[in-house]
């Protein structure tokens, strides 16, 4: 049995399934706590309706077999705690929840209740992809998940454990954090990435056509997304001109593409570095006190929870299940640096109108026609 280890940034999506054996309706109902950050009248609702059709597949109704006791803070992270509370005080089987803040409130208030995250890593892709190329877990292929649950200091150690486990691949998975810490752990077992930002700049790899080396997988082209994401700001609402902007050390090169397309634009940057959950939560604090025209937040582990007027983003879901064709591949014979380095070649442009209507703004018609979604 071949055996893949993944190391993740950001906190991996736990199955739910595991509860329909206990849940049955002659016995007792489930009770779901749900805990989030982000606005039921935004990304929060569309989450919320996402969970409970995921829960209706698998048999549980609510009023019948299941309780969902859904807290949102609005946006408000200083809420997050008393709603915590409140989710608590109504004795939750399990604890839902996604976003770094959030899921470290949960943490913090419990260490028995069961808390399941989910986050923009999608195991279910990966495991898909590979089942269609022939790969069964548990039975043809082992996967060894190891998460940092948001605390990017674990994962040289996370890391280093993989490698001791003699794993065949080591599938870095999230943001660019993942990835230098299974690099500094091994130059010879094979890594496959998942949306890593301009692996070239980066020293990771020699070329995309031949990257070299033990790293191979797919690129993020974030750098190409970052003055995009400034022009579509501009064809919503042409009068911004002061964009707040949420970054950190990790999203270097981003920011760099966002600081050269801003004056392009007529766009003036307040910059707003954010390293931990901690300072994400100041950084609220300063938006409210610098009121700027609008704010865009680079793609980070810490702020990829977040969905506000318009996201414009890789298909992540994709990313995973190339990365399964990659790891197929190198577990058939091919060598990582021979492998080429592939571009997203699916983008998703999601527009919240309820948030537009929120805003008081008219979302014109030519965007509307290109979106993926939109959020009514």
């Amino acid at each position: 049995m071949r055996r893949i280890g993944v190391a993740v940034a950001l906190a991996l999506s736990l199955l739910v399934t595991p509860l329909a054996a206990e849940a049955q309706p002659t016995v007792k109902i489930a009770r779901l706590g749900v805990l989030i950050l982000q606005p039921r009248a935004g990304a929060g609702g569309s989450d919320i309706a996402a969970l409970r059709e995921g829960l209706h597949d698998l048999g549980y109704v609510e009023g019948q077999n299941l309780a969902l006791e859904i807290r949102s803070a609005e946006g408000k992270p200083e809420l997050l705690p008393s709603l915590t509370a409140e989710l608590l005080k109504t004795k939750p089987d399990v604890l839902v929840t996604s976003g770094s803040e959030a899921i470290l409130t949960l943490k913090r208030a419990t260490d028995v209740v069961p808390i399941v995250m989910a986050t923009v890593m999608d195991p279910g892709a990966f495991l898909a992809g590979l089942g269609d190329l022939g790969w069964i877990a548990g039975k043809t292929i082992a996967i060894e998940y190891r998460s940092a649950n948001w605390n990017v200091e674990l994962l040289d150690d996370l890391a280093d454990e993989l490698v001791r486990m003699k794993a065949d691949i080591i599938l870095a998975a999230g943001s660019t954090a993942p990835l230098r810490a299974a690099r500094r752990a091994t130059s010879t077992i094979p890594i496959v990435m998942t949306g890593s930002p301009d692996p070239v700049a980066q020293g990771v790899a020699a070329s995309l056509a031949r990257p070299g080396g033990n790293v191979t997988g797919g690129a993020g082209l974030i750098t190409d997304l970052a003055p995009k994401r400034l022009e579509l700001l501009k064809e919503v609402v042409p009068r911004v001109a002061r964009v707040a902007v949420l970054w950190s050390p990790a999203t270097h090169l981003e920011l760099q593409a966002t600081r050269t397309a801003a004056p392009k634009l007529g766009l003036s940057l307040k910059l707003i570095e954010v390293r931990s959950t901690d300072d994400l939560a100041r950084a609220f604090v300063v938006l409210e006190r610098e009121r700027p025209d609008a704010l865009t937040m680079l793609f980070d582990g810490l702020t990829s929870g977040y969905r506000g007027l318009v996201s414009d983003a890789m298909d992540i879901a994709d990313g995973f299940r190339r990365a399964a064709t990659y790891v197929d591949k190198i577990l058939k014979g091919a060598q990582p640096s021979e492998l080429p380095i592939e571009q997203p070649t699916k983008f998703e442009l999601v527009i919240n109108l309820r948030t537009a209507k929120t805003l008081g703004l008219t979302i014109p018609q030519s965007l509307l026609v290109r979106a993926d979604e939109i959020i009514q």
